[in-house]
């Protein structure tokens, strides 16, 4: 872990906190051994004192013994003996240990002692007397303080038996405790307490200095509390006389008494004392020692060298490229850290000019980041940001600008991108921002809001203000003028959308939109030209979102239902197959028509499963109907960028037991402009799965005999545009009737739309027309009606066409 130091800190006093920390360190050490002595002395202590309870024991047990046989000894003397007469006193005196002889009634009465006994003296409630009555043999008690000498002593006793068994005295020795003093004088001089404690905590001896507490019980004093809590484990403390000394206890074998010592604490540990202080005096004499070396070593070998390098660093960092540190009088590392140094000064002295030369090119290269922050890389126009900056500001909440938003869609730049390729699509969209460019007078903006998209915000006085007209009319006019490509020219159109800030809206993105949704007003009504922005717009707008919401629900609740318009071979006119055209079974409007919701459907994603639906519903049908019969579905451009539906479609077919090969798909020719390789590989999908293949609408899109030749179609299908005026306009004869030329020189048979009349059918069936549908034959209707329809052999022949 590296070492941070908590504040700035210069090199010597560094040096001194490293020298303390090895002096706390030399302490510790110290300490760890004064601890050890300390111990030692105390375990010492500890040892003497067990030494003191050990010779206790060892005279308690010698007296209880000579007790014992002198008990013996006295209970048959005592018959002949008055009333403790002079031989009792000379037994008593003779034994030094003895203190006195004394017997007493069964009742406890005091009879006689070689003691001083003075008046009524009873030994009935005493422990020893009572054991002595019960078990008749000889008893020895704890230490007590005797009645009759009124000091500590043991007692030894016995019965003395009448010629009848029963007792007829109790004869008491007391044994003397002088020779306690004896023993614990051994161990300490004048200044150690001793206490000799009974059972109950009363002091029954005490040293010379504490005579005063004999008699005292110690079982509320929390020094001797804390001891007797213990066991044996010496505590230091402050005794009666306020010394404070080391206090140990030992419990006396064979008895309930405790030996109390106590040590007194300077004296105890003195010799440790004396170490300290030695070893303290070392310590500081040593750190001193050190310090003065460090403090020397630091100024001449380290903090000289440092002062050096900080000051020719400092000098370079002011400006003094030419500052460099003298090597040669510097110790080894710091020479070498100075050689870096003055290499490294070296290195950028050379190449501070180089630096200067990076930070001028950075700074031209921030200002060019700058400059397309605001500005689309590829027109040069102000991009988006700038625009809703612009918009900002005329909405501010002080401001009183005017302005009109015009939003520009080029018509037909898809088509041109994708067939003529990127480049090719890149300069038409250069070239529509610079003509729109000189259309903007000062205080204008141009922007290019993405894709074929572009916006102007024209100043503007308010309601009265035509100048908003006036630009998008040239705005439509610039755009429908010929784009001059690599490959001749091309044309594209416009359609603007036009809203003003002080009446169509009260921020930025509500202006926008209103632009917008004028814009699209425009493409839906008329390509090429340019709408202004109504508030009917809005219920437009909301009511296609209803639309959307409800065709959602609708999908889900299965109210999308197939209509099917027969599909007769004009020739026999026998039906061949039938159209499936998906119809609105809405819940409070009744049957619609497909136009209303299509549109809707392809633009928000429905497309898929509207087809799923519809499809899955058509072949459920279909199973009760012959086994010949195709079933053509319409599907829109943007499904056909989908891989999977191929196998979507044929996996539905197959759950109704309706053979792929049953399905024909109509593709129109507006979704080949799309990913053309995308397309032709879904085309091929069909195709493996053996469903067929027809290209809608021929001859109304973007129509291209390249595809009729890349794609193999399995049918042609004419517009109605063109039949409808078949009967009266040459020109659609002859149109017609080149398309089903071409068709059958491609072996591909041709299906005409629109079919309202039967002479219409015969002109069609005369020039080679494989299939007709129409009102002529049956309008959209429900399955029960095909199936009554195909039952009906009548209808069919009035069908026919020879």
């Amino acid at each position: 872990m590296r070492l941070r130091w908590p504040l700035k800190i210069g090199i010597r006093a560094r040096l001194i906190v490293i020298m303390a920390i090895a002096a706390a360190a030399l302490a510790f050490d110290s300490a760890l051994e004064i601890t050890a002595r300390r111990d030692h002395h105390i375990e010492e202590a500890k040892a003497r004192m067990m030494l003191v309870a050990q010779n206790a024991a060892s005279k308690q047990y010698e007296f209880a013994s000579a007790a014992r046989v002198l008990l013996g000894v006295v209970t048959k003397l005592a018959p002949s003996i008055d009333a403790c007469g002079e031989d009792f006193r000379q037994i008593a005196a003779d034994s030094k240990w003895l203190k006195a002889i004394t017997i007493a009634a069964p009742n406890g009465d005091l009879v006689c002692s070689s003691g001083p006994a003075k008046g009524k003296i009873n030994f009935a409630d005493r422990p020893y007397f009572q054991e002595v009555l019960k078990t008749r043999g000889f008893v020895l008690s704890d230490y007590v303080v005797g009645r009759v000498h009124k000091v500590p002593v043991v007692l030894a006793a016995a019965p003395r038996m009448d010629d009848s068994g029963s007792v007829d005295s109790v004869i008491i020795l007391s044994i003397d405790l002088s020779w306690l003093d004896q023993v614990t004088r051994s161990i300490g001089g004048e200044d150690t307490t001793v206490l000799l404690v009974d059972s109950m905590s009363t002091v029954v001896s005490a040293d010379i200095r504490n005579q005063d507490m004999t008699g005292r019980n110690l079982s509320q004093e929390s020094l001797f509390r804390r001891l007797a809590e213990q066991d044996s484990r010496p505590i230091f403390g402050a005794g009666p006389d306020g010394i404070r000394r080391l206090y140990t206890s030992t419990r006396l074998p064979g008895t309930q008494a405790r030996l109390i010592l106590g040590f007194r604490e300077d004296k105890l540990l003195a010799p440790v004392y004396r170490i300290t202080q030695a070893e303290t005096l070392k310590a500081i004499l040593f750190f001193l020692i050190l310090f003065t070396i460090a403090w020397m070593m630091a100024e001449r070998s380290i903090l000289r060298p440092i002062k050096a390098l900080t000051a020719a660093a400092s000098a370079f960092g002011a400006g003094d490229r030419n500052r460099r540190v003298d090597t040669a009088q510097l110790p080894g590392d710091f020479a070498e850290l100075a050689h870096t140094f003055n290499h490294t000064a070296d290195l950028l002295a050379r190449n501070e000019a180089l630096i200067v030369e990076k930070n001028r090119r950075l700074g031209e290269a921030n200002a060019r980041l700058g400059d397309l922050a605001q500005r689309d890389e590829l027109t040069g126009l102000a991009n988006r940001r700038v625009l809703a900056d612009r918009l900002e500001q005329v909405f501010a909440a002080d401001s009183e600008e005017k302005v009109a938003l015009l939003v520009l869609d080029l018509d037909k730049f898809k088509p041109v991108n994708d067939l003529m390729g990127h480049p090719v699509g890149d300069a038409v969209l250069r070239e529509a921002a610079r003509r729109l460019n000189e259309l903007k007078e000062e205080g204008d903006l141009v922007a290019r809001l993405g894709g074929d998209e572009f916006a102007i915000v024209l100043v503007c006085g308010g309601e009265g203000c035509d100048r908003p007209r006036q630009v998008a009319k040239e705005v439509v006019r610039a755009m429908a003028t010929p784009f001059a490509v690599t490959k001749g020219h091309v044309e594209i159109g416009g359609t603007v959308g036009v809203a003003l800030s002080g009446r169509d809206a009260s921020g930025p993105d509500e202006l926008l939109r209103a632009a917008d949704l004028a814009m699209y007003r425009g493409k839906r009504d008329e390509r090429g030209g340019f709408r202004f922005f109504e508030k009917s717009m809005h219920a437009e707008l909301q009511s296609r979102v209803t639309l959307e919401t409800e065709l959602r629900a609708g999908i889900r609740a299965g109210e999308i239902i197939p209509f099917y318009q027969p599909i007769i071979e004009l020739k026999t006119g026998r039906i061949v197959g039938l159209e499936i055209l998906a119809r609105w079974n809405h819940p409070s409007k009744g049957i619609l028509p497909p136009g209303v919701f299509i549109g809707v459907a392809t633009e928000v994603g429905l497309a898929e499963p509207l087809t799923r639906h519809v499809l899955g519903a058509a072949c459920r049908d279909a199973r009760h109907w012959p086994e010949d019969m195709m079933l053509s579905v319409n599907l829109s451009p943007s499904q056909l960028s989908d891989p999977l539906l191929p196998t979507l479609m044929a996996s539905i077919a197959m759950d109704y037991g309706i053979a792929p090969k049953r399905i024909e798909i109509e593709i129109t020719e507006d979704a080949l402009i799309q990913d053309f390789e995308a397309v032709q590989q879904v085309m091929q999908n069909f195709r493996n799965l053996g469903i067929r293949i027809a290209l809608d609408d021929f001859g109304t899109g973007y129509s291209s005999l390249q595809n009729l030749h890349e794609l193999r179609f399995d049918k042609i299908k004419i517009d109605r545009s063109f039949v409808t005026d078949l009967l009266n306009n040459e020109d659609s004869r002859k149109l017609v009737s080149a398309i089903v030329a071409l068709a059958l020189n491609l072996r591909l048979p041709v299906t005409a739309e629109g079919i309202e009349d039967l002479a219409v059918a015969e002109m069609l069936a005369a020039i080679g027309c494989t299939y007709g549908q129409g009102y002529a034959f049956g309008r959209p209707m429900p399955a029960k009606d095909i199936t009554a329809m195909l039952r009906d052999k009548s209808e069919i022949a009035q069908a026919r066409v020879a």
